[in-house]
């Protein structure tokens, strides 16, 4: 089983809706998988998907149910983890908390292929916390300045802060595959000379009325409308994301064991001087994000 999330430094660029259609386009291939509504104190999941979830994350957190107690049956090799929006105990997840929620994963995710997170955006404690816990980060960005700057210092946060390296690229709302490859190469250039960070391309998607169609609608887009041009975009990445996640080996040990070993690594990598972790100081930003596409 492997893990994923979807993050964003901005919020409004799409990320949860690509969260649950990936999700459910991995489904249809036949992966069982777990998609985890970790926006925790402005979830939606459930909304999008036309759900009443009456039970979520809070009744873990306060109630002292299990995760298996709160699941929630989406559709053929799909479950949901709902999360709860509007309540602050969820924002404010103490270390024993996330302990709980790491070691509960275990036994839960025994019976999936791929774990799905879907986090908040920008770069709060949560957010941070769910990125560190995946295997891999997928960052979705739209063809906008602010969009790119939020996007760097994300991966800015996340590799120097944290140590994560595997992270990729969704780059939403292009109006053409050009404009998203020119938002890849701005980023790609300044991760790789200011952190000396591959940055890969997950794919594309383009703007499409289907999506706030759907999202009246409270379903999917593949459901809503399985032939437009966003839908065809989200089957296309996941067939990609699929053939690479069959050729990754499979976890060799628990959430909780890797998620200690991580939070070692990171606090080694924190002590070291500053002048060893690189040679740009923090403040630096890259010019070259700043610019109009």
């Amino acid at each position: 089983m492997k893990s994923i999330s979807i993050t964003s430094g901005k919020g409004g660029v799409g990320k949860t809706n690509i969260s649950i259609n990936l999700a459910l386009a991995l489904a249809k291939r036949g992966l069982r998988v777990l998609l985890l509504d970790a926006d925790m104190g402005l979830a939606n999941v459930d909304v999008l998907l036309g759900i009443h979830a009456e039970r979520t994350l809070y009744d873990v957190v306060t109630n002292d149910l299990s995760l298996r107690d709160i699941l929630v049956h989406v559709s053929d090799h799909l479950d949901l983890l709902p999360a709860h929006s509007g309540v602050l105990r969820l924002e404010r997840l103490s270390d024993t908390d996330r302990t709980r929620l790491v070691d509960e994963l275990d036994g839960l995710c025994e019976g999936y292929d791929a774990l799905l997170i879907d986090t908040g955006a920008g770069i709060g404690e949560n957010v941070l916390f769910f990125n560190d816990l995946a295997d891999r980060v997928l960052l979705v960005t739209v063809p906008e300045p602010t969009a790119l700057t939020d996007t760097y210092a994300m991966i800015k946060i996340l590799n120097r802060s944290y140590g994560v390296d595997s992270m990729s690229l969704i780059v939403n709302q292009a109006a053409t595959a050009a404009v998203a490859a020119n938002v890849h190469e701005k980023l790609e250039e300044v991760s790789d000379r200011f952190l000396g960070l591959s940055l890969a391309l997950a794919g594309s998607l383009p703007s499409d009325p289907a999506v706030c169609s759907a999202v009246q609608a409270r379903t999917a887009v593949l459901e809503h409308d399985g032939e437009s041009p966003f839908a065809r975009g989200i089957r296309a990445m996941a067939a990609r994301l699929a053939s690479e996640l069959e050729g990754l080996p499979r976890r060799q040990q628990s959430f909780w064991r890797d998620w200690i070993e991580r939070q070692l690594r990171t606090r080694a990598l924190s002590n070291q001087p500053r002048s060893q972790l690189h040679s740009h100081p923090e403040c630096e930003e890259p010019s070259t994000l700043q610019n109009k596409h």
